[in-house]
């Protein structure tokens, strides 16, 4: 007994750790996003801080230099969006699915008769959940995937593909590549002047 109350212990305190390493690297990842989005002038930056919000704001991040640098009209804020609150759902009845099987099972003990028929019927439409859900998550990443990059094409041209795809490859330095980049524009084409004050007087008698 007392074996499994120090297994049951550790795995607490390892379970404590990934979920405050985890909640560390979220709090980076939305701050750089807001920093950048901020930074540039775009609505509603404060959605950084919201899951699905943060990838309309990649998404913004990315129009916005598609426009600015390449003159190209884009949406893929709304598409990412959209695949990104359809996966977020998609997961969240999976789970329910999950969560109402295991407790039918430890409830009724065996499967049999017409409640055996439900729970087969509830565990094949939990499996076909599952692999709707697999595909829209992974079409969320491809185009989260193309709007990071135009994101640090946007702040670092030259390290833009080393930053996509050691983030892709190690999810921890995603957050670190992007706190990197919150304070830098040198993708993005220099800001019009702004005439204030003196300036504006000077231009006027001009």
């Amino acid at each position: 007994m007392e074996l499994f109350y120090g297994v049951f212990l550790i795995w607490g305190i390892f379970i404590s750790f990934v979920m405050l390493f985890g909640l560390v690297f979220w709090v980076l990842r939305s701050l750089a996003v807001y920093q950048i989005a901020k930074r540039r002038g775009l609505e509603n930056a404060w959605l950084s801080w919201i899951p699905v919000g943060r990838d309309w704001m990649i998404g913004s991040i990315s129009d916005q230099y598609q426009y600015l640098v390449h003159g190209k009209v884009r949406h893929q804020r709304k598409i990412l969006l959209g695949f990104s609150m359809a996966s977020f759902v998609l997961g969240l009845i999976t789970i329910i699915m999950s969560l109402g099987i295991i407790t039918g099972i430890s409830v009724s003990g065996l499967m049999y008769g017409e409640f055996g028929y439900y729970m087969a019927m509830q565990g094949v439409g939990m499996s076909l959940m599952t692999v709707l859900f697999s595909v829209i998550a992974i079409v969320a990443f491809v185009f989260r995937c193309i709007c990071k990059y135009d994101l640090y094409r946007s702040c670092e041209p030259q390290n833009a593909v080393a930053y996509l795809v050691l983030g892709i490859l190690f999810g921890i330095l995603d957050s670190i590549f992007l706190m990197i980049c919150r304070n830098k524009d040198q993708g993005m084409p220099p800001r019009k002047p702004e005439y204030t004050g003196a300036a504006q007087q000077e231009k006027t008698y001009i």
